[in-house]
């Protein structure tokens, strides 16, 4: 695969937007002759009699601050939300689970768990400067959404609450986190051994709270911002529908392998991801580095859903899973949201734009709701004759990127 493949599938993997005939969630809009570029994104509202109103709203993961501020004040004023965030191994809900796990499942979550409320410590200690004195306290004052995780994984997947020890001096590491394993003792062989943070590899910086990772990175060359950096995930109509790493991998059926190396250079703990954020950093320090950025960036969004359709092999299947089983998950949270509370009158939902086409469609034929309107919402804004190159040359590149796809796409 080439080097702009690698690239196309980065971004198709961020769960940005949808561009193919319709329904439409991503589209390119010129004024001024093309001096202007607008890449727009949508929201379609759905209706039902006698059921809640329904707004899929697409989302692009990088954008100008501007969409983030339109997209928070109109999900706000909604009963509900359902909202995109893979979570970290051991932290999904069980009812997202393929089946009731076994011993070498439950070693496996509980091994995501104890690493995810290390890495919540770490996070407490930067806000608050100090390590806390009980696990049960972090939650008080770590951001919402990360404390709503911390809160339900405190037990290990045996049902025994986890504990905070100090670390063995081998380690040179502030604390530790155990569970006892399947019998709740301290000891053991098999099952029953001991599970500790102190036997796990370190965190990384973005496990850490230090760094956001690929996707962070690309805003700021791109001089945009992220969507977890602008927006607030974590008001009372707000609630993950999202799968955890390891509901991901068990989906996948393998080892985790692969998994593990797409989540890996989304966050940007891989070699080709750290490659590439250099190659970022380099290229956002020339002012043309940038407008060549900006304007193959906005070509790519657009077009992500092609890239998706035409991928090849096993790379379809993976990004098939990706989508589809997380889209299983957020059509069940939305069915018992339906089902179970009667006084709820419009639920949103927001996803990577990618996953629009097939929530539009099962929303329609499964729920029986019809499109009610759209509204479309500037992402990015780029004025070419302010980019720090010539008009021409941008319109000429914005050209040469679109026979590039074009051949990519037929390639694969």
């Amino acid at each position: 695969m080439s080097v702009l493949s690698v690239a196309l599938l980065s971004l198709a993997l961020s769960g940005d937007p949808e561009t193919q005939a319709p329904p439409r969630y991503v589209r390119l809009v010129e004024v001024d002759r093309g001096k202007t570029i607008h890449l727009q994104v949508a929201i379609r509202r759905f209706e039902k009699e006698g059921a809640p109103d329904i707004h899929l709203a697409g989302a692009m993961h990088i954008a100008d601050p501007s969409f983030y501020r339109t997209l928070q004040e109109r999900l706000d004023s909604l009963s509900l939300v359902l909202f995109e965030s893979v979570k970290p191994s051991g932290t999904g809900r069980p009812e997202h689970d393929l089946s009731p796990p076994d011993d070498d499942a439950r070693v496996r979550m509980t091994k995501g768990r104890i690493r995810f409320l290390a890495s919540a410590i770490m996070q407490y200690k930067e806000l608050t400067g100090s390590l806390p004195t009980e696990l049960g306290s972090i939650a008080e004052r770590l951001p919402a959404d990360t404390a709503a995780l911390v809160e339900v994984v405190l037990e290990d997947a045996w049902g025994h609450p986890l504990q905070m020890a100090a670390a063995p001096a081998r380690t040179r590491r502030e604390f530790d986190v155990q569970s006892l394993g399947a019998d709740g003792r301290i000891g053991g062989e098999g099952y029953d051994a001991d599970l500790c943070f102190s036997d796990q590899s370190g965190l990384s910086e973005e496990e850490r709270g230090k760094s956001g990772g690929l996707q962070a990175d690309l805003a700021d060359a791109l001089g945009l911002v992220f969507q977890l950096d602008a927006m607030t995930h974590t008001g009372a109509n707000w609630r993950n529908s999202d799968l955890s790493i390891d509901q991901v991998e068990a989906r996948l059926g393998e080892s985790g392998d692969s998994a593990d190396a797409v989540f890996s250079s989304i966050s940007g703990e891989s070699v080709l991801a750290k490659a590439a954020g250099m190659a970022l950093k380099l290229l956002s320090s020339f002012s043309y580095g940038n407008a060549v950025m900006k304007i193959m960036g906005v070509e790519i969004l657009s077009r992500a859903d092609e890239l998706l359709a035409n991928a090849p092999g096993e790379l379809k299947d993976l990004l098939e899973v990706l989508l589809i089983a997380r889209n299983d998950a957020v059509i069940a949270d939305l069915k018992a949201a339906i089902s179970e509370s009667k006084d709820l009158d419009s639920i949103g939902i927001i996803y990577g734009a990618a996953h629009m086409i097939d929530l539009e469609q099962r929303i329609t034929s499964e729920l029986g709701y019809s499109v009610k309107d759209e509204t479309w919402n500037d992402a990015v804004t780029l004025d070419l004759d302010n980019l720090g190159i010539d008009p021409k040359e941008a319109r000429f590149l914005r050209r040469t990127i679109q026979r590039t796809l074009e051949t990519q796409l037929g390639g694969w």
